[in-house]
């Protein structure tokens, strides 16, 4: 067990944080290798201390949006929004509803990319879900350690095809406690496991205006004549691990 004065010592965190932060910007993989190896020799117990700051994050208030578990509640609550709108005079549309859900109430700080490397591209929205999923499941139990499942730092997925037609993937997250180089290093973890290139996944800090990142992320989502968005593009974090409750 290790306390909060042992092994790496508290002012020692922000000089790992720029080690972790190096790795993840820095798209040559051996200079990313021989960080790595510093960080081990400056610091030969950090396995246990990011295990420890890690346990220290996972204690998270709840989100408000924590009742909306799958592309069906959701769309629920932004029809009922919309008609409460209405009710006040305002004429919204589904996709402005969205737009305000996910900026105002789901409040996201993170954005990440992930595109399947050259051997994995595929044109197969089922077949491209299955590898996200299986890369994002790795990436939170980096986070949260093996019983990931039961809370999972949840995340908004976009899906789009592009003008390739392979399928690639954006991700908005609401980081919660954890810090930046949480992420980072989580990031960093997960391309060694599955050895992909750097360029797989890119994680970015959102800045006080989310607008042009949110927009970003709408570019293929569709609403029918019904007012339904189109979720074969969209979906919360555990409709892709398979676990909404209805």
């Amino acid at each position: 067990m290790i306390n909060k004065t042992s092994n790496i010592e508290k002012n020692n965190e922000k000089e790992l944080s720029k080690m972790v932060e190096l790795i993840h910007v820095n798209k040559d993989i051996e200079t990313g290798h021989l960080i790595r190896q510093s960080m081990k020799y400056h610091y030969p117990n950090i396995n246990d201390w990011i295990k420890y700051k890690i346990k220290q994050s996972k204690k998270r208030k709840p989100s408000e949006n924590s009742i909306i578990e799958s592309g069906r509640q959701l769309d629920e609550y932004l029809n009922k929004s919309i008609s409460k709108r209405k009710e006040d005079g305002k004429n919204w549309s589904v996709q402005h509803e969205l737009f305000d859900w996910i900026e105002t109430i789901y409040n996201p700080t993170v954005f990440m990319t992930i595109q399947l490397p050259e051997h994995l591209k595929t044109e197969n929205i089922e077949v491209a879900k299955e590898r996200f999923r299986s890369v994002l499941s790795y990436f939170e139990r980096q986070l949260l350690g093996r019983h990931w499942n039961k809370y999972h730092l949840k995340f908004i997925c976009f899906l789009e095809g592009g003008i390739s037609g392979y399928w690639h993937a954006h991700i908005l997250y609401n980081q919660a406690n954890f810090k930046t180089w949480h992420l980072w290093l989580a990031v960093d973890n997960t391309l060694k496991y599955f050895d992909w290139p750097n360029y797989c996944i890119h994680l970015d800090i959102i800045n006080a205006n989310k607008t042009p990142v949110i927009k970003y992320c709408f570019k293929e989502v569709k609403v029918d004549v019904n007012g339904h968005f189109d979720s074969s593009r969209f979906c919360l974090s555990e409709e892709l691990f398979d676990k909404p409750k209805h």
